[in-house]
């Protein structure tokens, strides 16, 4: 008797576990959105030109001299990117992604 109460304990205790972890666990933190425009650079002096629409943005983090390439999200984001990631996408393209502040962290498709 005593050892099934025992187990009984340590069955509730992992399942107040599990739930609390199931509850508290940070959910998805990729937003859903739709890549308007492309930026690029050879040689940042600050700013990247868009692909389509000529426009001139502000690099961020990218120090001067370097290559920098940037996207554009529906929801109002201009973002930094690795370069070999840029060429994978394209404009239009509905895609999933993470970021901080103005750097791209990850991007996947739907």
């Amino acid at each position: 008797m005593n050892k099934v109460l025992i187990k009984m304990i340590i069955l509730v205790v992992l399942l107040v576990l599990f739930l609390f972890l199931f509850f508290k666990l940070p959910k998805s933190t990729y937003k859903k959105v739709e890549i308007i425009e492309k930026y690029y650079t050879p040689h940042s002096n600050g700013k990247a030109k868009g692909i389509t629409t000529n426009k001139n943005v502000p690099t961020y983090t990218i120090p001067n001299g370097q290559e920098a390439c940037l996207m554009e999200f529906s929801n109002d984001q201009i973002l930094e990117m690795d370069c070999i990631q840029y060429l994978n996408y394209k404009v239009g393209e509905k895609v999933k992604i993470k970021y901080d502040k103005h750097r791209l962290l990850d991007i996947r498709r739907k």
